[in-house]
């Protein structure tokens, strides 16, 4: 723990080390690191930047709006999925979709007037 960020090990190597700058540790502002972070921590951090074997973390981009940290993509899961859409979009979404389905309803409809009309009259 420095005075900016943190040093964290990497797992599964031996001397890598990757930096999360204090800006980088939340959502919300943070002044000190330790108020996020502490020794001995087990993070899920994404690399946001590696240029020239310095790597930098991120944990806020782990992060959803709400504080959790977000899910692994890497990592299946069962749970559902959740849909990420403001609610507006997904009611004009729906309502379109609703509209679309009506009117292959009534194109259906009209189709099987006409073949009925076409027999009659045969």
């Amino acid at each position: 723990i420095m005075p900016n960020g943190a040093l964290i090990k990497l797992p599964g190597r031996t001397i890598a080390e990757g930096s999360l700058h204090v800006s980088e540790a939340d959502i919300r502002r943070v002044s000190r690191i330790d108020e996020v972070v502490k020794v001995g921590d087990r993070l899920t951090l994404k690399v946001i930047s590696n240029d020239l074997g310095r790597i930098k973390l991120s944990l806020r981009a782990m992060m959803t709006p709400f504080g959790r940290v977000a899910p692994s993509s890497s990592t299946k899961s069962s749970a559902p999925k959740i849909n990420k859409e403001p609610v507006a979009t997904q009611q004009r979404r729906l309502r379109k979709e609703a509209r679309r389905l009506k009117i292959e309803e009534a194109t259906v409809r009209n189709q099987q007037r006409k073949r009925g009309e076409e027999e009659k009259s045969d």
